[in-house]
Formats: C-alpha cells, sequence, structure tokens
C-alpha cells in the first residue's frame, strides 16, 4: 500500500500488533427462561468457553505458519447480573450478582447454576428411589 500523502510505500499486506500487545474484551451472554428457567443457556456455556480454547490454539487472521497471530486469554471472568443488580445500577454504583475468575467452563456453569436454583443430580449420582 502507499500512504497518499507522503508516497511511502508499505511492503507488509496486513497491519502488525506488535508482540505482548494486550487487549479488553468483553463477551456477553443472554439466559433466557425459555420454558426450561434457563438451564439450557447455561449448560450451553460450555460452547463459549470451548471456542476461547479453540481460538487460543489457533490463530487469529493470516500469517499463522510465519507467527502471526497467536492469542492467550487471560483473567477470564464471568460475571451473573440479575434484574436486582440492574435495578441497583440505575439508583447508585454497579453491583455485581456473581464474579468467578478463572478457566473452568465447569466452575463457572456450576456457580450459576447455584446462583439461579438449576441444581440438578450429576449423572454419577444415582437418583434416590422411593422405597
Amino acid at each position: 500500500s502507499i500512504d497518499r500523502i507522503t508516497s511511502e510505500a508499505s511492503p507488509r499486506f496486513i497491519e502488525r500488533v506488535p508482540a505482548g500487545a494486550q487487549f479488553d474484551v468483553e463477551l456477553v451472554y443472554g439466559i433466557y427462561d425459555l420454558n426450561d428457567q434457563g438451564r439450557t443457556d447455561v449448560e450451553n456455556l460450555r460452547y463459549v468457553y470451548m471456542a476461547l480454547d479453540l481460538l487460543e490454539a489457533s490463530v487469529l487472521g493470516g500469517g499463522g505458519s510465519r507467527g502471526s497471530g497467536k492469542i492467550a486469554m487471560t483473567n477470564l471472568a464471568a460475571a451473573l447480573k440479575m434484574t436486582d443488580d440492574y435495578q441497583a445500577q440505575a439508583a447508585g454504583p454497579e453491583q455485581v450478582g456473581l464474579r468467578v475468575i478463572g478457566r473452568s467452563a465447569s466452575e463457572v456453569i456450576a456457580a450459576i447454576q447455584a446462583k439461579l436454583g438449576l441444581l440438578r443430580p450429576s449423572p454419577q449420582e444415582p437418583a434416590s428411589c422411593p422405597q
């Protein structure tokens, strides 16, 4: 490409970000009650974590074979905001209902299920039968 003001040529076809650059990213994942109290949405949250892991294992953009586009996710956090949290935020400083820091989708999902009251017995545990 050629800078139209200085007529200076740029020999690279792609823009590069310096190694070690850090970016703040925010993802918003909605949990809706579709006649299951949000269970499906909470359980599907693991796919967001899987996508982030796959992104780390791959590269962003082109030039991956030349070392470009490698990323790492650090300091991941999940916050669950309920209706009451949004009402409190409107009245004053932001109040976050639940904050979990870590990489484990299972840990975050379990905490959200507990907060929403969606816990159910794990598949390893046999269901109790009335006698």
